[in-house]
């Protein structure tokens, strides 16, 4: 049985998709000449490039995230001339805001969480700041004190290509930190996220078991590479059964 259970936020124990598309209404409002540019290629299921991070791959569009501020982010270079790092931090600014005006709704079972955290430490670590997300938790009927939330891990700020996990770099120094001082206070840790990118690449390297939640946007060479290492794989509940009854195989 593991230690600590590690949990991304965002499209993992919770959906994000209507803070997502208020964010992108707000990015049409603000910048209005996207507007119809947007909707065009969202329509012909245009590909997005996902999240570049200077110069380099932060996340492969895998996700509702990752796919459609993918596409927002390479508007805004082409139409206001912005860099893609600005672009970036635009539309992560506006998402923030987000948070505070569309709840989120529970993908995880709240029963199932409360039963693994009497056997179990878990930890939430997001890209988002700890606040909104404990403002958001409360919301959801999280019991205060049931899990911890580290927030502002950065899992988008790559520093390099190597070590990289698929060609998809995995040395992002903010989110090392952060998943080096949970392993050192536990024996057996375990990081368990929805997009392989951003959740999965760095604890992937650093030698910490995963567990991968797909979704329809999932890349099949990532699908094949969980499937090969035979990584555990499925929603998130079912995940959190296998957490809870120590059944299946987690490499």
């Amino acid at each position: 049985m593991f230690n600590a259970i590690v949990f991304d936020w965002d499209g993992t124990l919770v959906s994000c998709e209507e803070k997502i598309d208020l964010a992108i209404a707000k990015l049409c409002s603000q910048f209005p000449k996207i507007t119809k540019q947007y909707k065009a290629l969202i329509a012909k299921k245009k590909p997005s490039p996902g999240w570049i991070r200077k110069g380099f791959i932060a996340s492969l569009p895998e996700d509702y995230l990752s796919y459609h501020f993918g596409i927002v982010a390479g508007l805004l270079t082409k139409t206001e001339g912005l860099a893609i790092d600005s672009a970036w931090s635009a539309i992560l600014s506006i998402f923030r805001e987000s948070y505070l005006e569309a709840r989120s709704k529970m993908l995880a079972n709240l029963e199932k969480l409360y039963e693994l955290s009497q056997c179990a430490t878990l930890y939430v670590v997001s890209n988002s700041e700890v606040g909104n997300i404990k403002l958001e938790s409360k919301a959801l009927g999280i019991k205060r004190g049931s899990i911890s939330f580290l927030g502002n891990a950065k899992k988008y700020d790559v520093a390099g290509l190597e070590p990289s996990i698929l060609d998809i770099p995995a040395n992002r120094p903010k989110y090392h930190e952060v998943l080096n001082r949970i392993k050192e206070k536990h024996e057996s840790v375990i990081v368990v996220g929805d997009n392989f990118s951003l959740d999965l690449v760095v604890p992937i390297a650093m030698g910490i078991s995963i567990a991968y939640v797909p979704n329809p946007l999932t890349p099949k060479f990532v699908v094949r590479y969980i499937r090969k290492n035979r990584i555990t794989f499925g929603a998130i509940n079912d995940i959190l059964d296998i957490l809870i009854t120590k059944k299946g195989v987690i490499s």
